[in-house]
């Protein structure tokens, strides 16, 4: 068992096996850092499970792990690039007009919001983007309920009229 090997005894392990671990990665993921990272996290197990891994069996359990990772390192990849693409299928060219449309009208809002009474514009951002309640900013403005609720009217009237929008 390795369960009694010192810190020195480990590092000789780890500079006898290390380049021909790293060039055994190597050769499944081609990838000089990413080889580097499956060794390493090889060694971090092993240190770990020192207790449980013969002396006998270590060159045999340091290759199946690499290999293992490696194998697992090339899946996590394919499947990356199989979701990048998806994502890359799917992003189409109207997509990026309607998010373009989407930050314009945005920022359109935002300057209508910046036009209105200091006020009103208040009790919209305290409502709609702090998210705090009818009762709260009264509170915080030494208001009604009844006059936050006016603001509030009054603030989507400008947007309607601003953008045109027909009151249901």
């Amino acid at each position: 068992m390795l369960k009694n090997v010192s810190i020195q005894e480990f590092e000789g392990i780890y500079k006898h096996y290390y380049s021909r671990l790293y060039h055994y990665a190597y050769d499944f993921v081609d990838d000089e850092g990413a080889s580097d990272d499956i060794v390493s996290e090889v060694f971090s197990t092993l240190w770990r499970e020192r207790a449980h891994i013969r002396m006998e069996s270590l060159t045999t359990y340091l290759f199946v792990s690499v290999r293992n990772k490696s194998l697992n390192y090339i899946r996590h990849q394919k499947s990356m690039l199989a979701y990048e693409a998806y994502c890359k299928a799917s992003f189409t060219e109207e997509d990026e007009n309607y998010w373009q449309t989407m930050d314009e009208r945005i920022a359109e809002m935002k300057r209508e919001i910046d036009k209105m009474s200091e006020k009103t514009r208040f009790v919209l951002e305290q409502c709609y983007l702090e998210n705090h309640t009818y009762k709260e900013v009264a509170q915080m403005m030494g208001i009604s309920t009844e006059g936050v609720k006016k603001h509030i009217v009054k603030a989507f009237a400008i947007l309607r009229k601003h953008f045109n929008v027909k009151k249901r």
